[in-house]
C-alpha cells in the first residue's frame, strides 16, 4: 500500500482474499492505489462462506481496534481509480451528518442498471435509473444525492454506524450485513435497511464512478450531465465465469458504448 499523507482519521479496509487470477489482478491494482495511511489504519483480508459473513467479520475486526474511525468495503470484482478513497473521505468528513458515501456503478448484466435504490423492503424494491442520476446532476450541480440503498462494494461507512446498530446482540453475534428470507435482498441491502430505520444518511457522489468486472469492466462515465457506459476488457484469466452473451464481444473488443443506457 502506498503511504499518502492524509488529514483524515485512520480507518479500516475490508478486502477479499484468494488465489484466483481475478483476485491477483485485483490485488496488483489495489497496492498501486493511493490509500491514506495513519497510525491505526489497517485492513482485513476476508474469507468465508458468504460476502455478508465476510463483511460482518471485517467490521468486528475493525471494532476490535481503538483507532479506526471508518471502514471501506472493497470487492475483487471492482475497478477503483487512484484517489478513489481519498475523495470519499473528503466527502465523509465535510459533513458530520453523512454516515456513508457511495459511488455510481452498474450491475454486471444487461441492462446494466445502477446498483442504487430509491426504496427498500418492506416497500417495493425500486432501483434508481441512470436517467434519475442525470436529472439529479442537471438540477443539483456539484451536489451529493441522498439514496436509501446501494451495493456495499466501494462503500465508505463511519465506525459509529456499526457501534450503534445491532446493540442488542453480543459483538460476536452481530449481523450488520444480513440477507432477507428467500434472498429477497442481499446482505449489503440489509445494512442499508438498518441504517434507514435508524435515521442514518447515505449519500451518492454521482460524479465518482466505480467499475464492475466480468470479462469487461463496466464503468459509468459522466460527460455533459449524461451517463455513458464504457466497456473495457480486463487482462486477467479470472473472468471466465462471464455471462454467455459476452462471448462474442470478447472476440471483437468494444472500448465504449455508443450512447447512454438506462
Amino acid at each position: 500500500m502506498i503511504n499518502v499523507e492524509s488529514a483524515h482519521p485512520p480507518g479500516w479496509l475490508a478486502i477479499p482474499t484468494g488465489v484466483t487470477p481475478r483476485f491477483l489482478e485485483f490485488w496488483d491494482c489495489f497496492v498501486r492505489l493511493h490509500i491514506p495511511q495513519a497510525k491505526g489504519t489497517g485492513y482485513t483480508r476476508a474469507s468465508g462462506p458468504s460476502n455478508a459473513q465476510n463483511r460482518n467479520n471485517a467490521v468486528r475486526n475493525m471494532l476490535g481496534q481503538a483507532n479506526p474511525q471508518w471502514i471501506s468495503f472493497w470487492d475483487d470484482d471492482h475497478d477503483f481509480d487512484a484517489g478513489y478513497l481519498i475523495r470519499q473521505l473528503d466527502i465523509l468528513y465535510s459533513d458530520p451528518t453523512i454516515d456513508a458515501v457511495a459511488s455510481s456503478y452498474a450491475r454486471k448484466y444487461p441492462p446494466f442498471a445502477p446498483v442504487m435504490f430509491k426504496t427498500l423492503f418492506p416497500d417495493p424494491m425500486v432501483k434508481l435509473k441512470w436517467s434519475d442520476v442525470e436529472q439529479f446532476i442537471a438540477g443539483n450541480p456539484g451536489k451529493l444525492m441522498p439514496i436509501v440503498g446501494v451495493g456495499a462494494g466501494g462503500l465508505l461507512v463511519r465506525r459509529q454506524v456499526f457501534e450503534k446498530l445491532e446493540q442488542d446482540r453480543p459483538l460476536d453475534q452481530r449481523a450488520w450485513f444480513e440477507s432477507g428470507p428467500q434472498r429477497q435482498w442481499g446482505g449489503d441491502l440489509g445494512l442499508c435497511m438498518k441504517m434507514r430505520d435508524a435515521g442514518m444518511k447515505i449519500v451518492l457522489d454521482p460524479l465518482q464512478t466505480l467499475g464492475h468486472l466480468i470479462p469487461v469492466t463496466i464503468m459509468p462515465k459522466i460527460a455533459d450531465g449524461k451517463v455513458h457506459l464504457h466497456f473495457q476488457f480486463g487482462t486477467g484469466g479470472g473472468f471466465q465465469v462471464a455471462a454467455e452473451h459476452f462471448a462474442k464481444l470478447e472476440e471483437t473488443p468494444v472500448k465504449e458504448d455508443t450512447g447512454h443506457q438506462q
